[in-house]
């Protein structure tokens, strides 16, 4: 297999890309362009990953993704405070590396991966200014595909077991509410359906679920929050479908720090990074792993605790500005 060269890849995308990030800069008209960008490092500890027969510890994650669309607006408000409908076709680029993978244990193409694809998107969302139990809300129905390679040559190995390619389509919400208050909330949910789920050859597909209420104190910049997270696999017939990954229940405490861009740059640089944000959070975690997993074929000892820190970048632009940081987080 050629091996591809990092650099010339990340070019070819942004070449590919930039007119809809340049027409996405305006508000006019044909600013139907949208584009979002998240750059997301951490330092885990554990990652849940295996404690035998070597443990493997300390992965240093980074993840990007750009999305980039064009949307047909079903209605479009004159402000955020208002129900906006849209019909979304996209295409997304997402890359995950971990710094570590020469290390032994570490080469996981889990880790070390980048997906190209698109999709369609029927999009929904409303944002609320006064005092209400719910300040904002948006959900989408969607479909889409995604093709995995790797830049990383010593993992390149694993596609002989997996699937390199996967067809999603589902819903997913995301909602928040105490704008004004200290104590506040915020809720995602997803029900997707995979026809691989990038798992081995032949196997079942995966109906998963994920549900991820956050309760949160908000004291100016510094929020400190308890996250229950829940993914569940309703398809999981066969025993390789019981993967511990997509069946399992994670407790979190954390501390973030949320730093808007357009409170403190120059109204000249407003309208192209006037809704970008930047977040530093620390947490820790423990996970349950469901009963049913016990039958997963590969008998192993997994981590149940982990300890994370790190940032998320966050650059929309265009009808995409419309959306917190908090639903990238």
């Amino acid at each position: 297999m050629r091996k591809l060269n990092w650099f010339a890849a990340a070019h070819a995308l942004l070449m590919s890309v930039l007119p809809a990030l340049i027409l996405g800069f305006s508000d006019s008209a044909i600013a139907q362009f949208w584009s979002e960008y998240w750059q997301q490092y951490s330092h885990r500890k554990t990652n849940y990953s295996d404690v035998i027969p070597e443990k493997r510890q300390n992965f240093s994650i980074l993840i990007s993704t750009l999305r980039v669309g064009y949307r047909l607006n079903l209605h479009k408000a004159d402000s955020a405070n208002a129900w906006r409908y849209g019909l979304d076709g996209f295409l997304r680029f997402e890359n995950v590396h971990d710094f570590l993978n020469s290390r032994r244990f570490h080469d996981n193409i889990y880790s070390n991966n980048y997906k190209l694809g698109g999709g369609l998107k029927l999009h929904l969302q409303r944002e609320w200014k006064t005092r209400h139990w719910l300040q904002y809300l948006q959900m989408d129905l969607f479909t889409d595909w995604q093709n995995m390679e790797t830049f990383v040559d010593r993992v390149r190995y694993w596609f002989d077991f997996i699937e390199q390619s996967n067809w999603r389509v589902g819903i997913n919400a995301w909602a928040n509410s105490g704008k004004l208050r200290p104590i506040r909330q915020e809720t995602y949910f997803d029900l997707s359906y995979h026809s691989t789920n990038f798992s081995d050859p032949g196997k079942n597909p995966y109906l998963i679920l994920t549900l991820s209420p956050r309760v949160y104190y908000h004291g100016g910049l510094v929020d400190i929050y308890l996250n229950e997270e829940l993914v569940k696999d309703f398809l999981n017939e066969g025993n390789w479908n019981r993967n511990p990954f997509s069946n399992n229940l994670k407790t979190i405490v954390g501390l973030r720090l949320v730093f808007p861009f357009g409170k403190n740059i120059h109204n000249k640089w407003d309208q192209l990074f006037g809704h970008a944000s930047l977040l530093l959070f620390t947490e820790y975690s423990r996970i349950h792993f469901l009963d049913d997993v016990h039958e997963w074929p590969f008998q192993t000892e997994l981590a149940n605790h982990d300890y994370r820190f790190g940032f998320i970048f966050w650059w929309p632009l265009g009808e995409a500005r419309y959306r917190p940081i908090g639903q990238s987080y």
